[in-house]
Order: C-alpha cells, then structure tokens, then sequence
C-alpha cells in the first residue's frame, strides 16, 4: 500500500482512482471493489463493528485505496502501511451534500439492494453520519471535521523513517493535482462524466 485516499465518496473519488492506476499505483480499492468482491464484505463488517481488521489481507494486492469504505479506516490503515501517503480530496461542502444526497444516498431505498448494502448502511449512514444524513448543517459539519481531522492528523506528517510526508489536499473543483512527492511528471487530472484524463506538465492546481 502507496496511498490512501482520506476523502469521503462524491469528491472525485473514482477519478482519483482512475488517475492512481494511471500513474502506476494501481489497482486502487474503491467502494466498487467491495461490490465486485462479496468475499470481503465479512471483514469490512468486521471493521464497522469495531473488530480487528487484517488488513495486509482485505487489501492484499492493492497499492493505493479511496472512496468509503477505507477512508472510515485510514487511521488504522496509516498504522498498518506507516510510510504510506495521504490524499485527502476536498470539495465545496454545499456542492459535495448536493451530490451525495443525489446519488449515494438517494440509493438507500432502491428495491432489491446489492450484496454490501447493510455493511454501507452501516458505516457511512448510521456511524459516519449518525443516523441524520438528511440533516444537511448535521452532514456538513461531518464532512468538514473530517477534512480538518485528516489534514491536522500528526501521523500523517511523519513516515517511520523520519520523513516528512504531509496529507495532501486535492481540491476537485479546480480539478486535481498529483503532489511533489510523487514519482511522476503526470501531474494533473481533469474531470469528464468520472472520469479523468491524465495530462502532461500541467501546472499544479
């Protein structure tokens, strides 16, 4: 594990992870990888109740992750990968509630829920939000402590070798800008129907 993304879902997540893979820190774990893995939902389950996770084996091939459900855990996930990077996407707070109440959350009561769903539900609706995501000022002022705890977290400043490592913020509504500690040139992504493009040199955002 390389990165992880610390952001919440509907801040640019999937181009994110589409961006990762581009830039060689792929496969990215996104929220889709739990519905196209039903064997993982058990340790997840695991995880929202609290439970001991083994990590190096829910992500075990994976070199960077974003979206829910890992940006609930990236404090253990910094404990367990101790060199890793932070990403934290940030987006305009009225913007991302709009967003997400329009579509993850608009998904609650579809009929017929896929394999995954108790465990989102769970995590994101009832723990993350407290069981009043409808309650917008409620809901942004979740999404906001989490941006600052993320970016104010001491661990995240340090590597175990001494490092100064630092969460980088990326701000989706002026598109997103791979940091200086990455190992590439590709230094940008633009937004286009979720997806990202990936050009060269441009200037960091």
């Amino acid at each position: 594990m390389k990165v992880i993304g610390a952001g919440f879902g509907r801040t640019g997540t999937m181009s994110l992870k589409v961006a990762l893979e581009e830039l060689g820190f792929g496969p990215c774990y996104h929220m889709i990888e739990v519905f196209e893995h039903p064997e993982h939902l058990p340790l997840w389950e695991a995880a929202a109740q609290g439970e001991p996770v083994d990590w190096e084996k829910l992500l075990a091939g994976y070199q960077s992750t974003v979206d829910w459900p890992g940006c609930t855990f990236y404090k253990d996930l910094m404990k367990a990968y101790p060199d890793v990077k932070v990403l934290l996407n940030v987006r305009d707070s009225d913007k991302w509630y709009e967003s997400a109440r329009n579509t993850i959350y608009a998904a609650v009561n579809i009929p017929d829920p896929p394999p995954g769903r108790r465990m989102v539900d769970k995590l994101i609706w009832e723990q993350t939000f407290d069981g009043n995501f409808e309650n917008r000022q409620h809901a942004i002022e979740v999404f906001e402590q989490h941006n600052e705890e993320v970016i104010q977290n001491p661990s995240s400043r340090w590597s175990s070798r001494g490092e100064r490592k630092g969460t980088k913020a990326i701000n989706t509504q002026r598109g997103w800008c791979v940091q200086p500690w990455f190992p590439t040139t590709l230094v940008g992504a633009s937004h286009h129907s979720g997806l990202a493009t990936m050009p060269k040199n441009r200037a960091a955002c």
